[in-house]
């Protein structure tokens, strides 16, 4: 098939390889509607046999198949007779930069990444379809424009140089939106119908014809009658007499207008973000290269920032792609507002810019600030960031808040390279999240070290279920009231073959960042109800049990289900489950936290907000959430007994839970002159140091016949004759 047949075809025929039925099933729902024909292969064997026989006009080539890979049937079918030019779309589980890097090395046109979206799928075909069209048409005149020395079907003049007389053919009245007596007829003349900007050069062009003899050419605009521009090539060459003498210039003038603009779009999905209008990876990269050489060459300071949209993947999941892809326009729209305009090239095509802002794929931005004298203008500018990012973003009916951890590196302290700029500006990025994200911080020669131990974390994180490293921990809560241990909060610790017992505070913020939230608080979940189950066999049975909710299981579609499975299979009463969830992620959201809380509550568990009075709480809010506690933050608790101000936020807040006909509990309780006070002022559970460290299964169960054991426990007055 030759590559300039089927320009526009009437049925395209695209050929759908993927193995997995229920995928291709959706490609087919998001096609069947559209004039499409679709023939399907199940493998890259049965591909190439049917691209052989049917030629279609696009491919969706599954990247993992059984036998031949993706990648390698991709190049196999770059390799057929019609194959060299027809759009490859692969598809991919995941944005993994290996699988898409492999990707585009086998000769793919574009990357769909699932889970796939059936409305969508038509327009990103019929977009591949037109570009393909428009690459095919730059060939096409590229080809022609290749027999230039004829030039039949171009328009053409001839100028005589002494009497500035020129003659045209009608081709370039016609060029010029004229009729052929409307053309003037001298070089003066027709300069006026030239865009100012390009006069000069034109008329350098003519006289340079004259006196050279290879032929020259330019491109330049014109101004037609209506106001509209277009741009036309010309090429020249000296007219000679039969003494060979000079007495004139040839030259063509051809129309490139749809070909400049075809260039300009293809340019532009190669170096610009089709979402955000951003500069992509590539033009960044090109850009921070031509920093470092000026930089070198003029001994000036370069910095890159490098930041990532703090919790986007939570906002995306709740609120869909469609808006999540809104957020990402609004926050390149205000990042372009907070850095100076010779900071960002987002829209500039001037190659001798230096500066670049950028974005790299999902939510990662970057920002190339050149000519620096101080590395601290780096600082200055991820500070305006934060700010212009503060202010709440509107997205339809929800109004969402977003905060960003930007690293930064310069140069030359930091990296003589790209690739060292941008891997220890990451680095720096992923130090600002461990500290707890939404700040900005330089990057130091100590945060590789910490870098290679997060690497290493993540590593065997991957492989710590597997290997049953996870265990559970439980801490005692009593009630104030009565003296009784009434609850075990169960707490994660990970048994690491090297590093030892680890707390939650060393891992886990890597498991939400690797996407193992859900899995492991599942894993948590059940394990916790399996143990607290041996405390009703020992005779315990009114001991309720309390289990963290991490944010992405929150957000889990799953979780009502994953609750109700875990209930079911281990036998635990639901009535003795307390399920706790941190302020922070239940007002992020607060109509889809309701709808979630109201399922959960329907099971007949229990229900807590954890470190309250950290978080963005409102009273109207908090009236409308089906919870039954809420649990006062340990950070108010620790100088409760000295800080006038914290005493007054617990008394508060203490009042406002009973007034909602709330529970209230306290966290963190390690005096008693704490025990005292939250005693004192109607606090009805306590858990804390002065009552027990975290303890392994077994050693809780003997804590409690301890404690029941003890006059003093029974009666409570004091732990201190039993912790």
């Amino acid at each position: 098939m030759s590559m300039f047949n089927d320009l526009a075809p009437s049925r395209p025929v695209i050929l759908v390889v993927v193995d997995d039925p229920a995928d291709r099933s959706l490609i087919r729902k998001g096609l069947e509607s559209s004039d499409f024909r679709i023939e399907e292969a199940v493998d890259g064997l049965s591909a190439l046999e049917i691209f052989r026989t049917v030629h279609p006009h696009t491919v969706l080539l599954d990247v993992a198949m059984p036998g031949i890979s993706g990648a390698e049937t991709c190049t196999a079918l770059r390799q057929l007779p019609g194959g060299a030019h027809v759009p490859i779309l692969m598809v991919m589980s995941d944005d993994d930069m290996d699988s898409i890097t492999s990707s585009y090395e086998a000769g793919a046109s574009d990357i769909l990444v699932k889970p796939i979206r059936p409305h969508g799928l038509a327009p990103r075909i019929g977009y591949l379809l037109r570009v393909h069209h428009a690459l095919l048409v730059i060939t096409k005149t590229v080809a022609h424009l290749s027999q230039a020395q004829s030039i039949a079907g171009l328009g053409s003049w001839e100028w005589e140089p002494h009497s500035d007389a020129l003659q045209c053919t009608d081709q370039v009245a016609r060029i010029f939106g004229r009729r052929p007596e409307h053309v003037p007829k001298t070089l003066t003349g027709v300069l006026e119908l030239i865009h100012p900007d390009d006069r000069n050069g034109v008329l350098k062009l003519f006289h340079d014809g004259i006196t050279q003899e290879h032929h020259r050419s330019k491109e330049y605009r014109i101004l037609l009658p209506d106001g509209t521009q277009l741009v036309v090539e010309s090429l020249t060459r000296p007219i000679r007499d039969e003494l060979n003498r000079v007495v004139g210039m040839a030259a063509t003038v051809h129309d490139i207008t749809n070909r400049k603009q075809a260039e300009e779009k293809i340019h532009s999905l190669a170096y610009y973000d089709s979402l955000t209008g951003l500069a992509n990876r590539h033009l960044f990269k090109d850009r921070v290269a031509q920093a470092i050489a000026f930089a070198q060459r003029h001994q000036v300071i370069i910095a890159i920032l490098y930041m990532d949209l703090d919790r986007f993947k939570v906002i995306n999941d709740t609120l869909g792609h469609e808006m999540g892809d809104h957020l990402l326009q609004e926050v390149a729209e205000r990042l372009r507002t907070c850095v100076r305009t010779s900071d960002s090239v987002a829209r500039d095509t001037d190659v001798t810019s230096q500066s670049c802002l950028a974005r790299l794929g999902g939510d990662e931005f970057t920002v190339l600030l050149n000519t620096l004298t101080d590395p601290a203008d780096g600082g200055r500018v991820a500070q305006r960031i934060q700010r212009e990012l503060a202010e709440p973003f509107h997205l339809g009916q929800h109004e969402v808040f977003v905060t960003a951890s930007i690293g930064i590196a310069c140069f030359p302290a930091d990296g003589l390279d790209l690739d060292a700029l941008l891997k220890n500006s990451d680095t720096a990025m992923y130090s600002v999240k461990s500290l707890g994200r939404n700040g900005y911080k330089f990057y130091s020669s100590s945060m590789n070290e910490h870098a290679e131990q997060r690497f290493v974390l993540e590593a065997d994180l991957h492989r710590a279920l597997d290997r049953e490293e996870f265990m559970i921990y439980f801490q005692p809560l009593v009630d104030l009231r009565t003296g009784e241990i009434v609850k075990g909060e169960a707490l994660l610790r990970w048994h690491h073959p090297k590093l030892g017992i680890l707390s939650p505070g060393k891992f886990l913020q890597i498991v939400e960042d690797v996407g193992l939230g859900a899995e492991l608080g599942e894993w948590v979940l059940r394990t916790a109800c399996t143990q607290a189950k041996c405390w009703s066999t020992a005779g315990y049975t009114s001991i309720q049990l309390a289990v963290n909710l991490s944010d992405s299981q929150f957000h889990d579609a799953n979780l009502t289900n994953t609750v109700a499975h875990a209930l079911t299979e281990t036998k635990f009463p639901a009535e003795l489950l307390d399920l706790e969830l941190t302020e922070t992620i239940v007002f992020r959201n607060p109509e889809h936290a309701i709808t979630i809380l109201q399922g959960l509550r329907a099971l007949g568990v229990q229900l807590a907000l954890d470190d309250f009075g950290t978080g963005f709480s409102s009273l109207r809010h908090l009236q409308q959430y089906p919870i039954n506690a809420l649990k006062i933050d340990q950070s108010f608790i620790r100088d409760i007994a000295t800080n006038d101000r914290d005493a007054t936020i617990t008394r508060t807040v203490i009042a406002m839970a009973h007034s909602l006909g709330l529970r209230i509990l306290a966290e963190g309780v390690e005096t008693q002159e704490q025990l005292d006070f939250l005693r004192e002022h109607g606090c009805e559970e306590v858990q804390g140091f002065i009552v027990s460290q975290p303890l392994p299964p077994e050693q809780f169960i003997k804590f409690v016949a301890k404690h029941i054991a003890t006059e003093a426990g029974r009666r409570f007055t004091s732990f201190r004759r039993f912790a």
